[in-house]
């Protein structure tokens, strides 16, 4: 019995989740009220906070899937290029963001106010530091930056400028640049700074 609750509960939430998600897309974020989401999946008002605490919950929820599926697109062995190690990733999450503006734009606006959303915020950017610190890690056995600093400081970084580009893009009303472009420009101006001159396998 206990087996067949779980089952009804998680097929709720499901429909909850995708009734928001099809509403905020077609709608936009704003304009959706937690009344239209329940009707939407045919539920009653107050079962929606039986599921979601709230509706930038919902938020959430897709920051957190997308986040799996980010990972998975950026996955792969790391590569000589220090340029092309913290590119993908950022890339990866500019294709989501590209896919999705309009709740990509919502995730942010509401993360400041959702714990939930602050949590998986501080997750994705600890796991992408992770990552720039190994990259950075193999670039000075390399010798292929001339700054000095320890990788920790120097992943940090890379991660508050190129996530932080990420995101004032997306709020932006004016765009000279693409989101690519702008990332990648501000990606090479870090790089320049940092004195990186790409491995060429001599020496």
């Amino acid at each position: 019995m206990t087996g067949l609750r779980e089952q009804k509960k998680s097929r709720v939430r499901t429909a909850i989740y995708e009734a928001a998600i099809s509403l905020f897309e077609t709608d936009g974020y704003d304009a959706v009220s937690v009344e239209r989401i329940a009707a939407r999946a045919g539920i009653a008002k107050g079962t929606f906070f039986n599921h979601f605490a709230s509706k930038a919950d919902i938020l959430s929820a897709w920051h957190e899937a997308s986040s799996l599926a980010e990972g998975e697109d950026a996955a792969g062995a790391m590569t000589d290029n220090l340029r092309d190690a913290l590119l993908r990733p950022a890339l990866a999450a500019v294709r989501f963001a590209q896919t999705y503006p309009a709740l990509w734009a919502a995730t942010i606006r509401e993360t400041p106010s959702t714990p939930s959303l602050r949590r998986l915020e501080a997750q994705s950017d600890e796991r992408l530091r992770q990552r720039y610190e190994e990259a950075f890690r193999e670039a000075i056995a390399s010798r292929m930056i001339k700054a000095q600093g320890d990788p920790q400081t120097l992943a940090a970084l890379a991660v508050t400028l190129l996530t932080g580009c990420v995101r004032e893009w997306i709020v932006l009303e004016s765009r000279p640049l693409s989101l690519n472009a702008h990332l990648t420009r501000t990606l090479d101006n870090y790089l320049h700074v940092l004195g990186y001159t790409p491995y060429d396998g001599r020496g």
